[in-house]
């Protein structure tokens, strides 16, 4: 009983527990010591319960100052299903893991729906620059992109309405209706739910509709060992676009996507500064109604602010009227009404029971949790 006290109290003494990939004790030590002073291995929640029990072969290095895209479609260490009609989870699975940079995680353009992402460190994980699986355009709007797992169906509002897209709440409407999108999915646990994209405008007449908002992604960063946070994580639904103007008929603006989900699992996060984001995005204003002669000018209706942890997304607002009199009487004129916000997503922190969470920036707040162990 007094060697296995002394070997216990030597091991605990001189080092805490660390995975064997960090173990700095000789290896006769380890042969010697009570095994029970190997800290458990992680098991994450929605990944083959092994993970973490084989070393990862590559290297992800995103330096400061560049930038790495990788399609979610592409190449995966692992396809790993989730059921209840949700994407399948590409596990890209590296040694290490170090985000100076910009990490995008970006289907292709224009993409219908794409796997959910995990990425996991079985040794070193650090990020100190930014992860972004936010839906977003490219270069006009007509080259959208929704995030990692997300698609155009699940909580989208009703085709060319302006609505938002809903998530964790309804969408932001329209002037006369409160509701965009419909809510969905679980509002407890670790699943990776995408956002959804928000609806498209109206346009009655020749004037450009506008877009709508793309869908946030779905996000898990799995630290087997420690976890260097002091970057950004993001999952944000981006904004709709503007409605194009008109000389008698403008086109509303298009509704913010929703925000999607991130999951963040680790045996230790070591933290500062961090943010983290999966908001929705904002509805895009209204188009303006405007005439030559006389001179007429009337500015389209505000798009509705997205919804964030502490607000529901708003409807988007109508526009200010102008008073047009003449022989005949006076007539009011309206520019277009702004597309509704999209709902916030959800934020997820695991750590092993027994862990502390630091403090880490969150919007919406993270919803803590136990990461199981074996």
């Amino acid at each position: 009983m007094r060697a296995r006290f002394a070997s216990w109290f030597v091991c605990s003494a001189l080092i805490a527990c660390s995975s064997a990939a960090e173990d700095p004790r000789p290896d006769e030590w380890l042969a010697s010591s009570a095994t029970a002073c190997k800290p458990p291995r992680l098991t994450p929640s929605n990944l083959p319960a092994n993970i973490c029990d084989i070393a990862g072969t590559k290297e992800l290095n995103v330096a400061s100052g560049t930038s790495l895209r990788i399609d979610p479609g592409g190449t995966c260490d692992a396809l790993v299903p989730q059921g209840d009609g949700l994407p399948p989870i590409c596990v890209l699975k590296y040694a290490n893991v170090s985000i100076d940079g910009l990490l995008q995680l970006q289907p292709p353009l224009d993409a219908p729906r794409s796997p959910a992402v995990a990425i996991v460190a079985t040794h070193a994980f650090s990020v100190t620059g930014t992860v972004d699986a936010s839906g977003q355009y490219m270069d006009s709007p007509l080259r959208g992109s929704v995030g990692p797992g997300g698609s155009d169906s699940r909580g989208e509002a009703p085709a060319d309405t302006g609505k938002g897209a809903g998530h964790v709440t309804v969408g932001g409407g329209t002037p006369g209706s409160d509701v965009g999108g419909a809510a969905f999915g679980p509002t407890t646990g670790a699943q990776l739910v995408a956002g959804s994209s928000g609806a498209q405008g109206v346009g009655l007449g020749v004037a450009w509709p506008g877009f709508p908002g793309m869908a946030g992604g779905a996000v898990q960063l799995v630290a087997c060992g420690d976890l260097t946070l002091s970057g950004n994580v993001s999952a944000q639904g981006s904004n709709g676009f503007e409605g194009g103007m008109s000389i008698n008929a403008p086109a509303s603006g298009g509704g913010g996507g929703s925000g999607g989900t991130i999951v963040i699992e680790a045996r230790h996060i070591v933290s500062s500064n961090a943010n983290l984001l999966a908001i929705g995005g904002t509805g895009g204003a209204g188009g303006a109604l405007y005439m030559e002669a006389p001179p007429v000018y009337v500015g389209g209706g505000r798009g509705g602010a997205a919804g964030t942890g502490s607000n529901p997304p708003e409807a988007g607002q109508s526009s200010g009227g102008l008073q047009q009199c003449g022989p005949d009487g006076c007539t009011t004129i309206y520019g277009a009404y702004g597309g509704g916000g999209g709902s916030v997503g959800r934020i997820v922190i695991n750590v092993p029971r027994g862990e502390s969470v630091p403090t880490i920036g969150s919007d919406p707040p993270a919803s803590i949790g136990v990461v199981g162990t074996h």
